[in-house]
């Protein structure tokens, strides 16, 4: 068989196989929705209900569709659904972007190293792609344009490197590139921001024989086109979105809501703490690798020098390769990943290749960002290695990306989303072991085969644990929530029962499905389309704390007290305050709900629900508090439900109150205690004055008693206890509480 016919095969059959393996895990991830903000850890399916508000004609950076997140997602959205995009809808276009991200990166190395680089590092990246736990379609769609921008970029490098090319056919290909940066700009701009200052980065160092001024000119060519394609995009879509405010909300300020350009400055300094505590200790493996391999030869690649060699050049026999391959893909069998669970007796061994995906990764990258310096700065100036010279193009381009990706938290987690940069880093470390084991003509033994088989076992061992909590997690999505159209399709976890009653709860207080409003603070679009009922007409797409501007905050409170929803939901109740601290504190949606429960709730709303919610792994005891307007009969339900108190008007003593946590006694003295009463319109008023003289509260383990001195005539009323009462943990409970009871006239 010829050569290119052989490698023609060989590569069928590499797609083939990669394709058969991101299909089977698409398949096993697709219709699980294992995790919600609301319910768990993390964020799901975002995309789709901003989107589908378009259909309503809510335009993105105008009145009600304020965000700082690009519009390429939500467009993408809107086109494939029609507006009318479920939870699944986004679920597929997430796996599908995920599987795409890694057939780009492995045609994007298959023509540059050798066999079985380029498919065993796209095998042992798919679980930490598919692992990720956060699912949000802004994030796939990302990474897999950089994914691209990259690859493409790399090419034209290449072929100016190889090829004498005139400046109008090189400044062409520039303007493709730039195209392909401003999607990435539009769909995430920190990640679009760091993979382009790479990209300049790559240009500059990785372009060979290239003079100065031509360097330049190629930069120029690719920033105008960068820019240009960023303000025509947009044009496409002009009825959707408004230009203006999309200037104001993505590129002036939205770094606001992630706490400003302070805390991003922070957060990147912070990440020498990382560099401290995870790269040291793989410094002296990511060095070591990086000397010995070196020192074998000019190139990190058997067969890729430019002494008269092509990148087609295959040291390993068919049988190892087809052995790493059978390696790589038995690894979840082996340590029981698909099972959901590890065997007792291999608990050590589990605990041990967790240990060692991170330097593993590390050094890899390491070893990868050795090689790009050594490429910029070697003494061979002329051409260089040609796998070196496309990992050292490519570097730049997915670290920016990486390192801008991880902004908005505290540590440089590059490799707990799904970067391109893994499966580079897995390459670089995959050549790197390959040029310790080769002879002087470029092939290597048998024994030396064995031997890279070998490490391949804990190496795909440790890489395949990052998707066990997702298989776990997996194994619990066993139930539909046919009631809900927004889930259609989805198999939710069995924690999720509370949250589904929460649902049916807030669909009952909200009856009217076109006219009654529900609020969601802080607000989570996908739980909030489970509701099914209009959400107040505010200032911006989703009220979170990295999501939405202090500045609108005084606004959108005077409309909600303007037009006060039918039902306002707050929650988890001890998570979100916390939660929004990470990024803001005592600004945007914190302050917003603040005013909502000090200013508007006290006086027109009741706490008619505390919902007990499972969180968190493992999980703890939260609530959902649910208030609703106070213009009509109460719906009430408790958290240990109990029904109605009847006394006789002379009896009237004291009356049981259930809280549904056991209260710290030495809070009661502080708590305030109202009576309250209906009005003629069907609303509720405070018994005068505020707290009746007598009236105390004395507390015993969950439930507690209102003694009431002031004589009351025969009625309705309701108990509110206010808002200073603290469990026995010492965390205050920041809501009031209310127990109805019925006074009767003496016969």
């Amino acid at each position: 068989m010829a050569p290119r016919s052989g490698r023609i095969l060989a590569v069928g059959s590499e797609v083939l196989l990669l394709t058969l393996v991101v299909g089977f895990m698409s398949a096993t991830f697709f219709r699980n929705h294992e995790h919600s903000i609301w319910m768990d850890v993390e964020f799901s399916g975002w995309v789709a209900p901003v989107a589908n508000r378009l259909a309503e004609g809510i335009s993105l950076y105008g009145p009600g569709g304020h965000i700082p997140l690009p519009p390429l997602p939500f467009i993408l959205m809107y086109v494939v659904s029609g507006g009318h995009a479920t939870w699944l809808t986004e679920s597929v276009m997430i796996v599908a972007f995920q599987s795409a991200l890694v057939l780009i990166l492995y045609f994007g190395l298959v023509r540059q190293l050798p066999r079985p680089v380029p498919v065993v590092a796209s095998l042992l990246a798919v679980p930490c792609y598919f692992g990720c736990v956060k699912t949000i379609f802004y994030d796939a769609c990302t990474q897999a344009l950089v994914a691209l921008t990259a690859i493409v970029f790399a090419g034209t490098m290449r072929r100016i490197g190889e090829t004498p090319i005139s400046a109008r056919r090189r400044w062409a290909e520039m303007v493709f590139v730039g195209a392909l940066a401003a999607a990435t700009m539009l769909s995430k701009q920190s990640t679009g921001v760091g993979m382009v200052m790479g990209l300049l980065v790559s240009l500059f160092l990785g372009m060979r024989g290239e003079t100065i001024r031509s360097r330049v000119q190629n930069a120029v060519v690719f920033g105008l086109a960068t820019v240009g394609c960023c303000l025509i995009y947009p044009l496409l879509a002009w009825q959707h979105l408004s230009l203006k405010g999309m200037f104001v909300d993505i590129f002036l300020t939205g770094a606001e809501p992630k706490g400003g350009a302070p805390l991003l400055l922070t957060t990147a300094w912070g990440f020498s703490k990382t560099v401290v505590e995870t790269v040291l200790p793989a410094l002296v493996y990511g060095v070591a690798l990086t000397a010995f391999a070196c020192r074998r030869g000019e190139g990190i690649a058997p067969g890729t020098s430019d002494q008269g060699h092509s990148g087609s050049v295959e040291p390993f026999s068919l049988a190892s390769v087809l052995l790493s391959y059978t390696v790589v893909l038995a690894a979840p069998w082996w340590f029981g990943v698909f099972s959901g669970r590890v065997p007792d007796q291999a608990t050590y061994l589990d605990n041990l290749l967790k240990s060692l995906r991170i330097p593993v990764l590390w050094s890899g990258l390491i070893f990868v960002s050795l090689l790009v310096l050594r490429e910029a700065f070697g003494r061979n100036q002329t051409g260089g290695d040609r796998a070196t010279g496309r990992l050292a193009i490519l570097c730049p381009i997915f670290l920016g990306a990486a390192f801008f990706n991880s902004l908005s938290v505290d540590t440089f987690r590059w490799f707990v989303d799904n970067n391109p940069l893994i499966t580079l880093v897995l390459a670089g470390f995959l050549c790197g072991v390959m040029r310790l084991l080769v002879n002087g003509s470029g092939r290597v033994s048998w024994r030396a085969e064995m031997v890279f088989v070998v490490l391949l076992v804990p190496v795909s061992g440790s890489l395949w644990q990052s998707v066990v909590s997702r298989v776990f997690l997996g194994h619990f999505c066993t139930v539909e929530w046919p009631e809900v159209r927004h889930l259609a399709g989805a198999r939710m976890t069995v924690r999720g029962a509370e949250m589904r009653r929460l649902v049916a709860d807030v669909r009952h207080a909200a009856p009217d499905a076109a006219r009654d409003e529900v609020l969601l603070l802080p607000n989570d679009p996908n739980v909030e389309a489970w509701f099914e009922r209009p959400r107040p007409k505010l200032s911006s797409a989703i009220i979170f704390s990295d999501q939405y501007w202090d500045r609108y905050v005084d606004r959108d409170f005077q409309t909600l007290t303007r037009s006060m929803p039918k039902v306002i939901v707050i929650g988890p109740r001890n998570y979100w305050r916390p939660f929004q601290h990470h990024w803001n504190q005592n600004r945007g949606c914190e302050r917003l709900i603040d005013l909502v429960r000090n200013q508007l709730l006290p006086d027109h709303y009741l706490l008619q629900l505390a919902r007990p919610i499972p969180f968190w792994l493992p999980p703890t005891q939260e609530f959902m508090d649910v208030y609703v307007r106070n213009d009509g009969p109460p719906f009430l339900t408790a958290v240990h439900p109990q029904p109605s108190t009847s006394v006789r008007a002379s009896e009237c003593r004291s009356v049981a109150v259930a809280f549904g946590y056991p209260i710290d006694p030495e809070s009661v003295n502080a708590t305030a205690i109202q009576i309250l009463r209906p009005r003629a319109d069907g609303g509720w008023e405070q018994v005068p004055p505020a707290t009746p003289a007598g009236t105390k509260l004395s507390a015993s383990g969950d439930r507690a008693s209102v003694d009431i001195a002031t004589p009351l005539a025969a009625g309705r009323y309701l108990v509110r206890v206010d808002d200073s009462l603290r469990d026995r943990d010492g965390r205050r409970r920041p809501d009031a509480f209310y127990s109805p009871f019925e006074v009767v006239a003496d016969p």
